[in-house]
């Protein structure tokens, strides 16, 4: 229910579209969560996002109507509040999917640990089993059952390329997760 009622907030504040919501009634979204470095950049990359390692994100996120929530290191200036985002970083970040007709839904908690408690925090909060995870380091999954929602991209093998494009679509169908 406190999903629903803050796509509802998104929605009537201009933020989100109601053509962007999947499955809005029923309290499930496809929840997609997001690394940026060595996801959205690799070691031959010219600039800190790339454009082909995000057209493959734009590709995976519109297929799927998923919402993206923002794991990374980069969620330290990234803000709900686009008026009290201050940070270049944060700002060229949504400039660039926005370029791409995607955007970021929300932020995960800071946690003293690892990202998976940021992620299961996340998700018993908005209860939903329907997710993907974006990650260049695996040892943040290791020791947890999200592993097996994880693509593990690698940053010296061109990040989220054409072929983890490709697993994650697989890795849907694995998971009964079709769209």
């Amino acid at each position: 229910k406190l999903l629903n009622e803050e796509i509802d907030f998104w929605v009537s504040n201009g933020f989100l579209k109601s053509s962007n919501i999947v499955n809005k009634n029923k309290n499930k979204k496809f929840v997609l969560f997001l690394d940026v470095d060595g996801v959205l950049n690799h070691s031959k990359s010219n600039d800190a996002i790339d454009d082909e390692c995000l057209n493959n994100l734009s590709l995976l996120v519109k297929k799927t109507d998923a919402i993206i929530i923002l794991v990374s290191s980069w969620k330290s200036g990234w803000s709900k509040n686009k008026e009290m985002q201050f940070d270049d970083d944060a700002n060229y970040l949504d400039d660039k999917l926005k370029s791409f007709g995607i955007s970021i839904f929300d932020k995960s908690s800071r946690h003293a640990f690892l990202r998976s408690f940021e992620v299961g925090d996340w998700l018993a909060k908005f209860n939903t089993n329907k997710y993907l995870i974006l990650d260049d380091d695996i040892s943040n999954y290791s020791d947890s059952s999200l592993m097996d929602h994880l693509v593990p991209c690698d940053y010296y093998n061109g990040g989220f390329n054409k072929d983890l494009l490709n697993y994650a679509f697989e890795l849907l169908k694995k998971l009964g997760l079709t769209f």
